[in-house]
């Protein structure tokens, strides 16, 4: 009779560890910006009160984009310089990559980019967080 508990425990248990690591890996949208210059850099703000983050990845639409640099800023004033140095084809993205230390609470993201002229119209990058 006392079994019976134990393995609803159990299974409570087994289901919640099982949920946790999926709440880690969710990507979380951080922020957009639409550029339609030929050569330029933006900033992209990030929402306050959208938790740390260990890993960001951009995601192009609209038209094909060269990424220089990422300067990534933080809640403490502290900022990352990232190489990226890719041409990013409409509807591609760039690598998973790992910021560095814990994680992080981003404020901003500046992209330094240049728009090849592969399409008209506006190109649209979007910068999502992974916890």
């Amino acid at each position: 009779m006392r079994i019976r508990p134990f393995l609803w425990m159990l299974a409570a248990v087994a289901a919640l560890a099982v949920a946790m690591p999926a709440r880690a890996q969710q990507w979380v949208l951080l922020g957009t910006r639409t550029v339609d210059t030929v050569v330029d850099h933006d900033t992209i703000p990030v929402t306050a009160g959208l938790g740390t983050f260990r890993r960001i990845q951009l995601k192009v639409s609209g038209n094909g984009l060269y990424v220089y640099d990422l300067d990534v800023r933080y809640g403490n004033g502290a900022g990352d310089d990232i190489p990226i140095r890719l041409h990013i084809p409409e509807g591609g993205q760039t690598r998973v990559i790992d910021l560095r230390g814990a994680e992080r609470v981003i404020t901003a993201v500046t992209l330094s980019y240049e728009r090849p002229a592969d399409g008209d119209g506006a190109t649209v990058v979007e910068v999502w967080g992974q916890h």
